[in-house]
């Protein structure tokens, strides 16, 4: 059975990965609808704190080692982490977030190779419920491209992406304490921002991170 047939969208005809696949970048994609509004659906992906409930890595590594620090949520958040071959280590940092609407992610990998991708939640009303579509577009580096040989990125992140759409249907109904207290981590104290470009448009009706020129 396919993705779409399992009710996932691949993003075989989006415009963004059409542009992406122009600039030597790609660009995976996967959406799916989720019962609940798009405020709660919103809370459980702005609040990094919430991801060791439906994040699909989480289970890669029970003695991952996890770090807080920043806001303690939404823009200027961030989640570091470090574990073993398979979870590597790297950082999330919320960059843009529209209220029930949209979350822009600085993802980074330090480990095991080094790499930097621009993630994107979009919410939007679907009946009762939600649709959630969650994007990542990164470079595709001399590492990607060799990876790729074996297996292309839609297919190796792809079903990562499909398995967390679904985890996070299972918790849109959990109250956040017991969600927090799933997994213990570390918080640090709060320090200068990374501030990269994300692929997200700036508009008036989001909160924003200053931004500065892209390394």
């Amino acid at each position: 059975m396919t993705a779409v047939e399992q009710g996932y969208d691949s993003a075989a005809e989006d415009p963004l990965r059409s542009a992406a696949m122009a600039h030597d970048t790609y660009t995976v994609e996967r959406s799916a609808t989720v019962a609940a509004p798009p405020e709660r659906v919103y809370e459980r992906i702005v609040d990094l704190h919430r991801w060791t409930a439906w994040s699909p890595w989480e289970e890669v590594d029970p003695a991952m080692h996890r770090e807080y620090s920043g806001a303690e949520s939404g823009v200027g958040a961030v989640y570091a982490w470090s574990g073993n071959r398979k979870a590597g280590a790297g950082r999330m940092t919320v960059v843009e977030a529209t209220e029930s609407s949209r979350v822009c992610i600085d993802l980074a990998f330090d480990e095991p190779f080094k790499a930097r991708n621009d993630t994107r939640f979009s919410i939007e009303p679907d009946g009762a419920g939600s649709r959630v579509t969650w994007t990542m577009t990164g470079r595709e580096t001399v590492g990607v491209r060799v990876m790729s040989l074996v297996k292309p990125m839609d297919a190796m992140v792809g079903p990562d992406f499909e398995r967390g759409l679904t985890r996070l249907r299972g918790v849109v109904g959990r109250r956040p304490s017991a969600e927090r207290s799933r997994v213990p981590a570390v918080r640090s104290p709060s320090g200068p921002a990374d501030r990269r470009q994300p692929f997200c448009s700036a508009s008036a009706s989001i909160t924003r991170m200053p931004l500065g020129p892209r390394t």
